[in-house]
């Protein structure tokens, strides 16, 4: 009985307590109730009114957008209908009346790239239209093609054309002009459909080649027939068919156009062609959610069509087109907007305070006494906190603005090699896009690995730091990247120990490529010097030899067996001249004696004569507006001649070597060795076994040959040539798929100069020759053969002795006639000081220059030296 007593009395007591607390809070439980109830309510109805509205605004505005965009479609249409009936009201349309008539379409119509008169020109009247073209203000007209590399370059001759023959506007659409429609297939199969329906045809979407922006253009061909013709069937159509009206659009300037003036905004608008193949539907979209570059007719509906969306297709042309709308995050549809969020939480917020001033008035003001004073030194403190995390995250800012920014390899990895970090720079560099799963190892050239892992690293951990060359690879393409490597160790501030690993690394690629290139001109330099005069000697040499031939078979008959064997042996030491004059074009000091030249012309002489009778061909492709060029037509040929040899030596199997000539422009921003300018580009391309990469880097060096047969001086002489005449030569290749050698040229402002015909024969006199030589032999051989022609002959040594000697003859009364003066005279005055003195002595003196060192400036250019 005591217990339950006690039991009772401690129910009593809680009862009372709580029935007191409710009475002292009914209040504030009160005002929480009502508080938040209301503020549900409203946060549902302020949700479902916002909802229908923003669904009513946007099926609204996809109307619109629809409806504006089918009608600036039609009405583009009906201007091409409108061309099109002013050509069948016309027996002939003049260039000028298509430009006036069209000029007032072009004006309103933002979205048209261009509109165009496209007539069938049959192969008979070819010329006649291109006449009629050139006379009408266009000195170029052509009818093009495409080849494959872009080029356009005349029509091949076929039965029918469709060549651009008036285009409006003309700037900007320059190429299009003479552009034969029907050498395009796609342009073709559009071309034909609309031909034999008598309607107008779309083509699927196109990259128009004027189009700066990324967007896609669309070409709508109209057909139009002879007057009066009945074009009831498909053979009458085609029997009659006069040619096309062609409009060139921009679709996205035509959307963007519709749309532009419309409210609200906010709406996603996709435009794709449903008659195109899986792939090729996309047209426009407005505004993009999606990379253009990844985007698929596919991936985009999926995208928009997982909410709400609006869709219509539409006829253009021959095609079914689809509009399909959806609201984009800016519309609000895709997701509540803030309002109902923010009456919610201002309901809960109102009905919290006041349920908390109710409760705790007397608490919180004297609370707010005692902590005035901590909340102040609390501001103050978080204030300081503030500027000083803003002052850190701008100094944060800037640093990795300059790593991004930098052209070098920056990079951090953990101590075990896990990379953590690598700039933009570096990600190019390695052709890497995710570094995190990567290693530092992932990044060397397996030749530098042992040498990274045994001497780098462990140098890095003792010393902090290590300098030098090492080779990255390209993770994509393998390619080895030699870079100036700067590692050093990143450690906490507060103990020292290493944290990480990092290196400023410079990519040195370039300079190692100009330091080869220097290397091989000085390689160039200096063996040219020991080959020009060894070439010297050797023309004294042969030049006796020859002429001691030429005057003994003077006294024989052709059918005496000596002359015939005179005869072989001429032809042996003009053979052998071929080598001298290879080493005197390779030896330094040679200038070419340039004149202007028709590269055309050389290319095909050359590969004419070199691969007659093998079994290689030449394809040629050459433009008839191909840049003439300022060179020695001598030392060109040998250039030629090398690069067409070299390509037939590697098919011994036969095949076809291919010939290009191209215009080129250089600019300041072009990686080539070459001065900003006009260039013409010659590229010789073989079908062979291709050139190992270890020996493309010596093909230019003297005497490097992988050939059983070969003197190892041609490349390296064509590489002087090319060289002295201010251009560029330079190889590519891949085993298995061939080689090709690339030549530049600066271009000439000069005309080619028309041929004159010499007549060779000897040329017989009389009177008194004076030789200077220090080679008695070839005193001995030019006295001989001039005395032959019927002159008589002094000779002097030097040019010190061939003025006295020219003196006294002079004051004598037996003056010289001319005299002929070798160039250099080892040990004695030369002809380039002797001519000057005997000039000086009797201006009227006539000198003729020779010397074994035919590529000697003063060769090239002897009226400067008198």
């Amino acid at each position: 009985m005591v217990i339950k007593k006690s039991a009772h009395q401690n129910l009593q007591r809680g009862l009372r307590r709580a029935f007191g607390f409710i009475r002292k809070r009914y209040m504030v439980m009160l005002v929480s109730c009502m508080g938040i109830t209301l503020s549900v309510l409203l946060f549902i109805a302020a949700g479902g009114w916002e909802e229908r509205k923003t669904v009513g605004d946007f099926e609204r505005g996809s109307e619109n957008r629809i409806s504006a965009i089918k009608n600036t479609f039609e009405n583009t249409l009906h201007e091409l209908d409108a061309i099109a009936s002013f050509y069948a009201a016309s027996r002939d349309v003049e260039r000028f009346e298509f430009h006036t008539f069209t000029k007032y379409l072009l004006w309103h119509s933002e979205g048209i790239q261009a509109l165009e008169w496209i007539p069938r020109v049959p192969h008979t009247k070819r010329a006649a239209y291109v006449s009629a073209a050139r006379s009408e203000g266009y000195p170029d007209f052509l009818i093009t093609e495409r080849k494959e590399q872009g080029v356009m370059v005349t029509a091949g001759r076929r039965d029918e054309y469709y060549p651009v023959y008036f285009v409006e506007p003309y700037e900007g659409n320059e190429n299009a002009l003479g552009f034969d429609v029907a050498s395009n297939s796609s342009r073709l199969a559009a071309l034909e459909q609309s031909r034999d329906s008598g309607l107008k045809t779309a083509t699927a979407r196109i990259r128009l080649v004027q189009e700066k922006e990324e967007q896609f253009g669309v070409l709508i061909f109209e057909p139009v027939y002879r007057q009066g013709m009945a074009t009831d069937s498909v053979e009458a159509r085609r029997r009659h068919l006069r040619g096309f009206v062609l409009g060139v659009y921009r679709i996205g300037d035509l959307v963007e156009k519709s749309i532009s003036r419309l409210q609200p905004r906010g709406i996603d608008i996709v435009l794709t062609d449903e008659s195109a193949t899986e792939g090729r539907r996309l047209l426009y979209v407005h505004p993009s959610r999606l990379r253009a570059a990844t985007a698929t007719p596919h991936s985009v509906e999926a995208d928009l069509t997982a909410g709400m969306h609006y869709a219509e297709t539409f006829a253009v042309a021959g095609r079914t087109w689809k509009i399909l709308c959806a609201p984009s995050p800016k519309h609000g549809i895709a997701g509540m907007s803030w309002q109902p969020w923010a009456i919610l939480a201002a309901g809960l917020l109102v009905t919290g305070l006041l349920s908390g001033y109710i409760l705790q008035f007397h608490l919180r003001m004297e609370k707010a006494r005692q902590h005035a004073d901590e909340l102040l030194r609390a501001k103050t403190g978080l204030e300081h906190e503030i500027d000083e995390r803003k002052r850190a995250e701008e100094e944060r800012r800037k640093l990795v603005l300059l790593v991004e920014n930098s052209s070098d390899f920056i990079g951090i990895a953990s101590l075990d090699g896990a990379v953590l970090y690598v700039n933009t720079a570096g990600k190019e560099l390695a052709g890497v896009d995710d570094v995190t799963q990567t290693s530092v190892l992932d990044y060397l050239s397996p030749d530098d690995l042992p040498y990274f892992r045994d001497h780098v690293l462990p140098t890095m951990k003792q010393h902090g730091t290590w300098s030098g060359e090492l080779r990255f690879r390209h993770v994509t393409t393998g390619k080895e990247i030699p870079v100036l490597f700067n590692g050093f160790l990143i450690k906490d501030a507060a103990s020292g120990e290493p944290e990480a690993l990092a290196t400023v690394s410079r990519n040195i690629m370039e300079q190692k490529q100009f330091e080869a290139e220097l290397l091989r001109v000085q390689k160039l330099e200096s063996l040219g010097a020991l080959a020009g005069g060894l070439a010297h000697d050797f023309n004294n040499l042969l030049t006796a030899v020859l002429g001691n031939i030429s005057v003994v078979k003077t006294h024989f008959t052709p059918d005496n067996s000596l002359y015939r064997m005179l005869n072989e042996a001429e032809k042996a030491s003009l053979r052998t001249k071929d080598l001298t004059q290879q080493l005197l074009t390779f030896a330094k000091g040679g200038a070419p004696v340039k004149k202007v030249v028709f590269l055309g012309e050389l290319l095909r002489e050359c590969g004419g004569f070199v691969l007659r009778g093998s079994s290689v061909t030449c394809e040629y492709t050459i433009p008839e507006n191909l840049w003439a060029v300022d060179v020695d037509e001598g030392q060109m040929s040998q250039v030629i001649n090398n690069l067409i040899i070299n390509a037939a030596d590697a098919m011994p199997e036969g095949g076809t070597i291919r010939i290009t000539a191209e215009n080129v422009s250089v600019g300041s921003g072009d990686v080539l060795p070459l001065a900003k300018g006009n260039y013409t580009r010659v590229t010789v391309r073989d079908q062979g076994i291709g050139i190992p990469q270890d020996h493309l880097q010596k093909i230019f060096d003297p005497y490097f040959t992988t050939k059983q047969k070969g003197s190892g001086l041609g490349l390296a002489t064509s590489y002087s040539i090319v060289k002295r005449h201010g251009g560029h030569i330079s190889a590519e290749s891949k085993l298995g798929a061939g080689t090709a050698f690339y030549m530049y040229l600066r271009a000439s402002e000069k005309m080619v100069p028309a041929e004159k015909e010499e007549d060779e024969r000897p040329i017989r006199g009389s009177g008194n020759i004076l030789v200077v030589d220090d080679e008695e032999i070839v005193r001995n051989v030019a006295g001989t053969m001039l005395n032959e022609l019927g002159y008589d002959v002094a000779f002097a040594k030097n040019g010190s002795e061939a003025i006295d000697v020219y003196r006294k003859n002079k004051e004598s009364g037996s003056p010289f006639s001319a005299v002929i003066m070798d160039l250099t005279i080892p040990g004695g005055m030369g002809g380039k000081e002797a001519v000057l003195k005997l000039a000086a002595f009797d201006p009227d003196v006539k000198a003729i220059v020779s010397s074994g060192y035919s590529n000697d400036p003063i060769m090239a250019e002897y009226t400067d030296y008198g």
